[in-house]
């Protein structure tokens, strides 16, 4: 699979491509946008169309020749992924890079990714910049983050920014269940923005399916029984979930809001009609807002380290109730 088979990222590889050609690739890339497989994908991609040794016509990689297979199965010298989304990268990813930078390579240009790079410290950030201003070899490097934005500036502004283009949920969705996610969980997924890889992740090594019955009799237990909510929460936080349970609370709060103002056309549980119907009926519309503001709030606060289970247990004892 070169650049070009990456679905719905046909505008970013003929940009890519057009720049290897030419010999003007950037020395820092800033892939932006909510698809970081995608991002992914292409940084790999573009890696082996680099150091590829039969390139098509296009320029973009033959994916059978050694430095593409080596690519692919992550055994190639000169490309390397740091970090992974929803980590904080500190400090010791970018000695890493620094190392990896360090050593001699038979490839002419090597190519680093920092996945996740929204996440960097301060201190990670400093030291990174130093290295995309003077790398110590030919490199370029690749940063994966959901909007420039959350980037620090002086990281930002040495990278060129490739936004990939934002696919709608249902679209998503249909991407999800060609690559083999059920049906009934690919649009819950599309909603959090997650490609294939992530999602079968979710699916085989972090409980996904288990999680959702457990979404739903939260929602069910913290209008009237807030104490059996917090043991549901606290069950649901386990088992490596934390990065993605919180959003599915969230989403599936969303659901009951759509439900309760007639737009079930955009719901992503949409397998979980009956129990979402019941729900909204109970649901005052004060609270839902209440919760989805504390969650967004949150989020924001997410690099924070911070206790989910004590602030959402916070945000139940402060919720409005019904006198």
């Amino acid at each position: 699979m070169g650049m070009m088979a990456i679905p719905g990222a046909e505008p970013v590889a003929r940009l890519l491509l057009g720049q290897l050609n030419r010999g003007r690739l950037s020395h820092a890339y800033a892939f932006t946008g909510p698809r970081p497989d995608a991002q992914l994908a292409m940084a790999r991609q573009l890696a082996k169309a680099l150091h590829c040794a039969a390139p098509d016509p296009r320029g973009d990689s033959c994916d059978r020749c050694v430095p593409c297979r080596r690519i692919e199965h992550g055994n190639f010298p000169a490309f390397q992924v740091f970090g992974a989304p929803g980590e904080s990268i500190k400090i010791e990813h970018i000695r890493s890079i620094q190392q990896f930078l360090a050593v001699t390579s038979e490839a002419k240009t090597k190519v680093y990714v920092l996945n996740g790079a929204d996440q960097l410290t301060v201190q990670a950030a400093n030291s990174l910049l130093k290295i995309i201003e003077e790398p110590p070899a030919p490199a370029v490097a690749i940063l994966i983050a959901r909007h420039r934005k959350q980037l620090l500036p002086t990281i930002a502004s040495r990278c060129q920014e490739v936004a990939f283009p934002v696919a709608s949920p249902q679209q998503w969705s249909e991407e999800l269940k060609a690559a083999g996610i059920p049906a009934m969980y690919a649009p819950i997924f599309a909603h959090l923005e997650m490609g294939p890889q992530r999602a079968s992740a979710c699916m085989e090594g972090e409980g996904f399916a288990e999680a959702i019955p457990l979404v739903i009799q939260w929602g069910e237990e913290v209008l009237r029984h807030p104490v059996p909510a917090m043991t549901t929460l606290q069950t649901l936080l386990q088992a490596g979930r934390e990065d993605w349970a919180i959003d599915l609370l969230m989403l599936w709060l969303r659901d009951l809001l759509l439900m309760q103002s007639g737009q079930e056309e955009l719901l992503a549980f949409s397998a979980y009609r009956p129990q979402l119907e019941q729900q909204a009926k109970r649901w005052p519309q004060e609270a839902l807002l209440f919760f989805l503001d504390g969650f967004f709030s949150l989020q924001r606060m997410k690099k924070n380290n911070l206790n989910w289970q004590l602030a959402v247990e916070d945000m139940m004892l402060r919720m409005p109730r019904q006198a």
